[in-house]
């Protein structure tokens, strides 16, 4: 039989969520303490703390550090919105995915001088600590409603090249318009990479998610084929994680071309001596591992 307080943690997150939804926990306002939760509901710090990370879990919650949590509004469902792999245009200019071509600034873009970052330094074959021009922007479907993050990181000799790259409007197709028009550098190329991780404080507030979910950032580096050792510019877009994916078609190599050649050889589990494995033991292990006859340990991974 479960024991009667197993999903009490459940219970308080329900409890809660219902004070946010009373408006005796404002939305937008800081939750009490955790000291407080406790003797309010006569729970233990831990059922708190476990009903916390629910309500994060819901969106009704976020959580900042040093800072509190605080409560939020329901969300309307999100719909997951697919990473694109090709490159479009509209009158817009260049779309990197079908969504956020039709998505506005949802405030004045911030742009400024900014020490690069080291990543970003090497992707640019700059030395780290060198500056760059930043320019960051927040887009999304709607007011209240933000789906990315975008900032452009711009060599500085670039700038000065084409002053209106620093300004804050750079005309109709943005910056890459001038960069392939103004500076006859195109047409450009993007090699791209796709990787996860938890956001900032301000991506996480901007974004309007909580900081313990991933983001899902894209790096873009724009390259000019007759000039490949100095790229032009580096493009880094920060997303929910939840709410996009990326997509493709998985193709087939040579090597995998149809009609296949029949299989051969079976995958079997590579046996990797505990620290406390005598040589004994080890070599047992060995001579045990043959296709045939090797018997897998319990919570081994499953043969492939």
């Amino acid at each position: 039989m479960e024991p009667v307080d197993q999903h009490l943690y459940r219970q308080i997150a329900d409890r809660i969520e219902g004070l946010i939804d009373s408006g005796e926990f404002p939305v937008g306002r800081r939750l009490p303490g955790v000291h407080k939760l406790v003797v309010r509901f006569g729970v233990s710090d831990s059922v708190v703390r476990d009903a916390i990370k629910v309500l994060v879990a819901r969106d009704r919650v976020r959580t900042v550090n040093r800072a509190g949590t605080y409560a939020q509004a329901p969300r309307r469902p999100r719909k997951r919105l697919p990473l694109g792999l090709v490159v479009r245009r509209n009158p817009l200019g260049y779309l990197f995915n079908a969504h956020s071509g039709r998505w506005p600034a949802l405030e004045v873009p911030t742009r400024g001088m900014v020490f690069a970052p080291l990543d970003i330094a090497q992707a640019l074959g700059l030395d780290e600590g060198d500056q760059v021009f930043a320019r960051r922007r927040i887009v999304g479907p709607d007011v209240g409603e933000p789906a990315q993050i975008t900032v452009t990181y711009l060599p500085v000799d670039l700038v000065d090249q084409a002053p209106i790259l620093g300004e804050e409007d750079t005309g109709p197709g943005g910056y890459l318009e001038v960069i392939e028009q103004a500076l006859k550098r195109g047409p450009v190329r993007w090699p791209a990479e796709v990787s996860t991780r938890l956001p900032t404080v301000e991506e996480a507030r901007d974004l309007a998610m909580p900081e313990q979910q991933p983001v899902l950032v894209e790096t873009r580096i724009v390259v000019d084929p007759l000039d490949e050792l100095h790229p032009l510019a580096v493009d880094v877009a920060v997303r929910d994680g939840r709410r996009w994916s990326l997509t493709y078609e998985l193709t087939r190599d040579a090597s995998a071309a149809w009609p296949v050649t029949p299989a051969t050889e079976r995958n079997v589990v590579a046996y990797v001596p505990a620290p406390d494995d005598g040589e004994e033991a080890s070599r047992a292990r060995s001579t045990a591992a043959t296709p045939d006859t090797a018997a897998e340990p319990t919570g081994s991974r499953p043969k492939v």
